[in-house]
């Protein structure tokens, strides 16, 4: 449960110190961050952001997805206060940035989503470097359970599936004479 003593100018240093520590995020994933390690309620997240935003200390960088970035601003505020986060907060930080920092790069580089059809559901497993397509597979699923199963293990079974599918379609075998 985040700490309801937190004032607003900590809320704010909370949220400078995560997007330091996981560099660029979307808002949504920024959000996600901040609720699933109970360092601040929604509401409380929206208001510090939008502050953020309006005082220059953050802004939405240009990219494929508008990410989150420090302004130099933002982060000469962070040098000078940043240690005025309750220790809780800051090791909460210091704890989950790395684990959320893959889960942010698979995402982008592995997009997988899915959408309810006529038939069922279909699920697309996307597998991109460099801003580039490498692999891209629609899949049937049964049940949104087995869609969303599909979208949950594709990061942790990706490169596995790419290989195998290299090497079986690489696999050169000599044509058998009839």
């Amino acid at each position: 449960m985040p700490d309801n003593r937190a004032t607003e100018t900590e809320d704010k240093l909370i949220l400078l110190s995560m997007i330091d520590g996981l560099g660029g995020c979307t808002r949504e994933q920024l959000m996600r961050f901040a609720l699933e390690a109970d360092l601040m309620a929604q509401f409380r997240f929206l208001l510090a952001l939008g502050d953020l935003l309006e005082d220059s200390l953050v802004r939405e960088a240009e990219t494929e997805e508008r990410v989150m970035v420090l302004t130099p601003e933002g982060r000469e505020t962070l040098r000078l206060f940043g240690e005025t986060i309750r220790p809780s907060a800051a090791q909460r930080i210091r704890d989950n940035v790395p684990r959320w920092r893959t889960r942010f790069r698979d995402e982008r580089q592995l997009p997988a989503e899915w959408q309810r059809t006529q038939d069922g559901f279909c699920v697309t497993l996307r597998a991109l470097e460099g801003g580039e397509e490498l692999l891209c597979i629609s899949l049937r699923a049964e049940t949104r359970e087995q869609a969303q199963r599909f979208c949950a293990r594709w990061p942790q079974e990706a490169a596995e599936i790419y290989g195998t599918l290299i090497r079986r379609l690489s696999d050169v075998k000599e044509e058998e004479n009839p």
